[in-house]
């Protein structure tokens, strides 16, 4: 089951489909760089001027000095997060492929199966295959009857499930 569903994500067609994903990602992550870059020169902006009003009261004004001091704090922790979510966005930047890449692909994945089958592709290499596309398999057998259920948990977050009939009877205590 497992293996059908690994030829099956890596078909043309799937491919195909995640290619589009990746490009509209793409297009998505360049819409929201500008605005995260807005946000954080806002955000320094506000801290530069309450920093400035903190640096101009008078000593003496001590309640208006606290509140000002509050109001710098404050946006030098917005400004902090700011940095962050810029940071962060940077950080996680998705690969993208050149279109040589993308070629080179889709040809490959129409000999998936072919080399998947193939005598020379060792079980270690199909183990290592499987690993980086799935997190997790989750096996649930019913204790009443001969159903069970496979939950695929797949690298990036999406989850297969497909039910089916146990062929082997036994003891439900097991």
């Amino acid at each position: 089951l497992v293996t059908r569903q690994v030829l099956q994500a890596l078909s043309p067609a799937a491919l195909q489909l995640s290619l589009h994903a990746v490009e509209h990602t793409s297009r998505q992550r360049r819409m929201q760089e500008p605005q995260l870059r807005q946000n954080l020169e806002r955000a320094t902006h506000e801290c530069q001027r309450a920093e400035r009003q903190y640096q101009a009261v008078e000593p003496e004004n001590r309640l208006v000095a606290r509140t000002l001091e509050q109001r710098w704090e404050t946006s030098l922790e917005q400004q902090r997060r700011a940095q962050e979510a810029c940071d962060r966005f940077h950080h996680e930047k998705p690969v993208e492929l050149t279109p040589e890449e993308r070629r080179a692909l889709e040809e490959l994945s129409h000999n998936i199966p072919a080399l998947w089958h193939a005598p020379e592709t060792t079980f270690r290499e199909r183990k290592e295959i499987i690993r980086c596309l799935i997190e997790r398999v989750e096996l649930t057998i019913s204790r009443t009857n001969q159903q069970a259920a496979v939950a695929i948990h797949w690298a990036g977050g999406f989850e297969s499930r497909q039910g089916f009939c146990r062929g082997v009877t036994g003891d439900p205590g097991v």
